[in-house]
């Protein structure tokens, strides 16, 4: 039994306004036209839907039993064809993006910015997460673009490399290591150290070029975000190694910094799920993001 939506709209005109010739002004249907499709639908149906009585029509009890239902499901298709509509002119829907803390205050806002004059009736929800936790739910479809330091290697994900930075030290500009073109591993003995987690790529990464440079620094503070070790370098607790992004705030905060040596760095990333690559308000945010890094790099 095939109906098509056309006749159950007919129905529910019929049933609210009272008069076929009613329902079918509002479908812009001619009268006959509107006639010979209620019947049919009765045919389908193989049910009684009016009885008709000196030009007029009257619902049967099945009608009765029949019109919420029809009335429902005509709401919700009408709402999945607005939806739809409005996704397509950017009018509605969210995105979901999730970053590292130093990145959403660094580079989102330059990003959102012309994204949002664009699409002004899309939604985007910014979260801020550790780049584990950033992997973990873009491999489970629960986000839609992530923005993170070193990215992990994972089928379910397609990683792309928009920039590499380089670490450095961050501290205050009466520190006696301020004002040096390099810092050394071996520059930082004797001294307070600030580092990220080892779980963070920053962390990791500086736990890295300790171990292969054979020098073991302690970490006086441990802290899990750039702008806390801003924070403390800014109230003399030590020297902070930190990323581009966080080293650039700490700047503006007045402090100095420098490049650490030797060379490290760490790689900026795009990352999305395999499931949403295809995603025409993803692509164009990403856009968007890469634009903004090219212009904090000028």
């Amino acid at each position: 039994m095939q109906i098509s939506l056309r006749e159950f709209e007919l129905f529910v005109a019929t049933m609210e306004l009272g008069t076929l010739t009613g329902a079918a002004n509002a479908l812009n249907m001619s009268q006959p036209a509107a006639s010979k499709l209620l019947k049919n639908l009765e045919v389908r149906l193989g049910l009684p839907l009016f009885r008709r009585h000196q030009k007029k029509l009257s619902p049967t009890p099945e009608a009765f039993d029949l019109y919420p239902g029809l009335v429902h499901a005509l709401a919700s298709m009408e709402a999945v064809k607005r939806n739809a509509t409005n996704l397509r002119d950017g009018q509605l829907g969210q995105l979901h993006v999730v970053t590292n803390p130093v990145v959403a205050s660094n580079v989102m806002s330059s990003a959102l910015r012309p994204f949002r004059a664009r699409y002004p009736g899309l939604s985007v929800v910014v979260r801020t997460r550790t780049t584990v936790e950033i992997s973990e739910l873009l491999a489970k479809d629960r986000a839609d673009l992530g923005v993170i330091y070193d990215a992990p290697v994972d089928q379910t994900l397609m990683v792309e490399h928009i920039d590499e930075q380089e670490i450095g030290c961050l501290m205050t500009a009466e520190h006696p290591l301020a004002g040096r073109e390099r810092i050394c591993l071996s520059d930082l003995e004797g001294h307070d150290l600030i580092a990220l987690g080892r779980t963070q790529p920053v962390g990791a990464a500086l736990r890295r070029v300790m171990h292969e440079a054979g020098v073991e620094l302690p970490i006086a503070l441990e802290v899990s975000q750039s702008n806390t070790a801003c924070s403390f370098v800014k109230a003399g607790l030590g020297v902070a190694v930190l990323d581009a992004m966080g080293l650039k705030e700490g700047r503006e905060r007045g402090l100095v910094s420098c490049p650490l040596g030797p060379r490290t760095t760490v790689r900026l990333s795009l990352v999305r799920s395999v499931n949403r690559a295809g995603s025409r308000y993803v692509s164009e945010l990403a856009d968007c993001i890469r634009t903004a890094i090219r212009a904090a790099q000028e």
